[in-house]
């Protein structure tokens, strides 16, 4: 940055006493523009671009300006009637980039496709980047942000998707590193903390997922993903009350999901409270009826007497409506509790017989014995006899 201060101490008494000169005028934007004084930059060649009209370089210089201070659509117009001097990589990452901000992913890919393999330009890399995130190749995405890095990219948004995309395409310790590496700059940063809990929520370490979500400085900025993410981890720790603190205020701010109201059910199932789960439920079904989540959760309550508020043909129709959205052995597990709930003990013991006979461990099939069992005496299964599994 000195080298541009220096420039533009230099050049400014030569601008102020009405030097017109073009060269003199374009390193003159350009210290401005290093200095990011972007509006002082703009009113300049304003005032330059009349008296050299036919010069495309000022274009550009326009359009970079516009594009800092992103006002996208005037910045792929300047770009696009300098075409002709947009040459080297960075001014093609220029135009990319304006094509992507306004949009037009496909045309921004078009042109630097070709160039992204042998590239030494971060900004080229970094668009190369963001396509390939937003289409999801994270493979793609992680290697040519990790590229830009390499060859001296410090942008933190940029390294925030560098982590994303590793996590993403599985590469779960290399995520973590750049993750952690962010949040020694930035301790407070949600994205980072968020992304480096995920990490270990992909590795089904909930309870370590759980602290960085609690003790990181991000924790104190309130953020409702941070509650939603440590109420799933609280829940799967069996941090239950704490788990529908933390879903419930999540919820409230605008974070609802499947997964968190199913998890919230779950937590409230587990604090045996019967008939919050059951509501928490009917409102799964209400707002996600094509989601097999709040049937099972409403089949499984009915079938194991824990309901406080279906009738039998509601039971039964939250089983079958379940079992239309996923059959497989719960589903069909749930079907036969809901049947003998509603004293249809025959139907019942038939299904518990079928699955033993396709159960391929031995202490599942032990399981539906003792229900068959069960049955046969005409007694209604409870939750020794049908497990519960979190739908999410």
């Amino acid at each position: 940055m000195g080298q541009w201060d220096a420039a533009y101490a230099a050049l400014a008494p030569l601008i102020r006493d009405g030097c017109t000169d073009l060269s003199i005028g374009i390193l003159y934007v350009q210290s401005l523009f290093a200095l990011r004084r972007f509006t002082q930059a703009s009113t300049f060649l304003d005032n330059l671009l009349p008296l050299h009209s036919d010069q495309l370089s000022l274009l550009r210089e326009k359009g970079r300006i516009a594009l800092a201070q992103e006002r996208y659509e005037e910045a792929l117009s300047c770009f696009q009637r300098a075409r002709p001097v947009l040459q080297s990589d960075h001014d093609l990452a220029d135009l990319a980039q304006a094509y992507v901000c306004c949009g037009d992913l496909d045309a921004g890919w078009e042109l630097i496709e070709g160039r992204l393999k042998d590239s030494c330009s971060p900004a080229l890399l970094a668009v190369g980047g963001h396509c390939c995130y937003v289409w999801e190749r994270w493979d793609e995405a992680a290697q040519y942000f990790g590229e830009a890095v390499r060859l001296g990219a410090r942008d933190l948004v940029l390294s925030v998707r560098l982590a994303h995309a590793l996590r993403m395409s599985g590469q779960v310790q290399a995520a973590q590193r750049r993750y952690r590496d962010i949040l020694d700059v930035q301790p407070d940063s949600i994205s980072a903390t968020l992304g480096l809990g995920l990490c270990f929520e992909q590795m089904s370490m909930h309870d370590r997922a759980l602290m960085i979500y609690q003790s990181g400085p991000a924790w104190d900025c309130g953020d409702a993903r941070i509650l939603a993410r440590a109420g799933v981890c609280a829940a799967r720790t069996g941090e239950h009350r704490y788990g529908e603190l933390y879903l419930r205020e999540a919820i409230k701010r605008g974070q609802e999901s499947v997964e968190l109201l199913a998890h919230l059910a779950y937590t409230l199932e587990a604090q045996q409270r019967w008939q919050d789960a059951e509501q928490v439920y009917v409102q799964l079904c209400d707002r996600y009826p094509r989601h097999v989540a709040g049937h099972r959760g409403l089949a499984w309550l009915y079938g194991v007497g824990e309901s406080t508020g279906l009738s039998d043909a509601e039971g039964l129709e939250a089983a079958r409506r379940s079992l239309d959205l996923r059959s497989d052995a719960k589903g069909w597990e749930l079907l036969s509790a809901c049947e003998a709930r509603a004293g249809n003990f025959e139907k019942a013991r038939s299904i518990q017989e079928r699955l033993e006979h396709h159960s391929s461990d031995q202490s599942t099939r032990s399981r539906h014995q003792k229900a068959a069992r069960r049955l046969g005496r005409r007694q209604p299964l409870d939750e020794a006899h049908v497990g519960r599994a979190l739908v999410a």
